[in-house]
């Protein structure tokens, strides 16, 4: 019973965190914004996490494991291969976009990286290897994974990034 008890506080402390941290931003977020926001005290939230950088790591790491997760069950799916990689750009691409795109949310991943610097080779290879699964050829695979990097590179709306990447699946996978 107290494992679910600290895994709900945990999820709670997380929830939280993300929020102080887009609303505030990274740098200015204290961990008494956290605890207040998850209704802990700070006592409670030191027991959980070390520090705010630990909760920040937990925080993306859990993100990612989601993501991933969403992916798996997209390969699973019997849709068209341009379905299948609209769906998994959605979640892995579009999604944290809608999420991060905005500067406190580009700061929270910058510092992620900072902290966690293998992250970046940890999510290109798992990317690769999601688009891998679907495409069954690596060279595409990175093409298409570089280009979507690319297509965000002039912070595009939600809408428009979403329209760029219908083109860029259709474009890469139609057969002349």
């Amino acid at each position: 019973m107290g494992q679910v008890r600290q895994e709900e506080r945990r999820k709670v402390i997380l929830g939280a965190a993300v929020d102080c941290f887009l609303q505030y931003g990274y740098a200015k977020t204290a961990m008494d914004d956290i605890a207040k926001k998850a209704s802990i005290s700070r006592s409670l939230l030191y027991i959980q996490f070390k520090n705010k950088e630990d909760i920040l790591v937990n925080l993306l790491q859990d993100l990612w494991q989601q993501q991933m997760e969403q992916a798996a069950h997209i390969l699973d799916r019997e849709d068209s291969l341009q379905q299948k990689l609209i769906a998994i750009f959605d979640v892995l691409v579009i999604q944290p976009w809608e999420q991060f795109a905005n500067q406190d949310g580009q700061e929270l991943l910058e510092e992620y990286v900072r902290l966690f610097p293998q992250f970046e080779e940890a999510y290109r290879k798992d990317f690769i290897e999601v688009l891998m699964t679907v495409l069954n050829d690596r060279q595409l695979a990175e093409v298409m994974m570089l280009s979507v990097k690319g297509l965000k590179m002039d912070h595009p709306t939600l809408k428009v990034l979403r329209e760029r990447i219908q083109v860029l699946v259709t474009r890469l996978t139609s057969s002349d």
